[in-house]
C-alpha cells in the first residue's frame, strides 16, 4: 500500500513538473515574438547627490546608445552629447561609477572629477 502511495505521489510530482514546464515554454515563445533591446536598460537609476561630476571622454561606436544611457541618468533629457562635456554633476561616487560601468559596457568611456580635495579611491 505504501509503495502505491509513493508511486502515485511521484507520478503527481512529475506530472505537475511537466505541466509547469509546458506553461513556461509557452510564455517564452510568446515573449520571443517581441523585440528586445538589451544594450540599454529602461529603468530609471537611483541617483544619489554628492560632490562628483562625470565627464564623457569617449563616445562609442553607437552614439544613440550612449545618448540613451546619458539621458537615463540626466535630470533633463539631452538632444546631443559631445566628448569632453560634463554629462552628470553633483552625484556621489557610486552613482558616477554605475554610469561609467554602463558607458564602458557599450564602448564609451568617461572619468569622474571630484569637487573635493579628497582623492577618489577605486
Amino acid at each position: 500500500m505504501e509503495q502505491k502511495i509513493a508511486l502515485a505521489l511521484m507520478v503527481f510530482i512529475v506530472g505537475q513538473y511537466l505541466v509547469y514546464m509546458y506553461a513556461m515554454k509557452k510564455i517564452v515563445r510568446k515573449q520571443d515574438q517581441e523585440p528586445v533591446d538589451l544594450s540599454v536598460p529602461t529603468y530609471k537609476p537611483r541617483i544619489k547627490q554628492g560632490l562628483n561630476d562625470v565627464i564623457l571622454t569617449k563616445i562609442g561606436k553607437d552614439y544613440d546608445s550612449t545618448l540613451a544611457i546619458v539621458n537615463r541618468y540626466a535630470p533633463s533629457p539631452r538632444a546631443f552629447i559631445v566628448e569632453g562635456e560634463v554629462i552628470l554633476s553633483d552625484v556621489d561616487v557610486y552613482t558616477a561609477e554605475d554610469l561609467l560601468d554602463e558607458l564602458r559596457y557599450i564602448g564609451s568611456d568617461g572619468e569622474i572629477k571630484a569637487k573635493t580635495d579628497k582623492p577618489i579611491i577605486y
